[in-house]
């Protein structure tokens, strides 16, 4: 398997909230590529972990 080497995946989604069903692509890219984390940047309001291995941070953060 490859591993990441430093890389960190991001995924852009334009709503404030994320389905976990949404982020199945992103979750098997974690995987298949041994990444430590990843980050999920939307319109919601707080950053926060949404499963084991990713973050949401919003697009605009006050």
């Amino acid at each position: 398997m490859p591993k990441c080497n430093g890389l960190i995946p991001v995924e852009i989604k334009a709503g404030s909230v994320t389905p976990k069903r949404q982020l199945e692509a992103l979750t098997q890219f974690i995987e298949e590529h041994q990444c430590p984390y990843s980050l999920l940047i939307n319109n919601g309001d707080d950053v926060f972990k949404v499963s084991e291995k990713v973050y949401q941070v919003p697009a605009i953060y006050w």
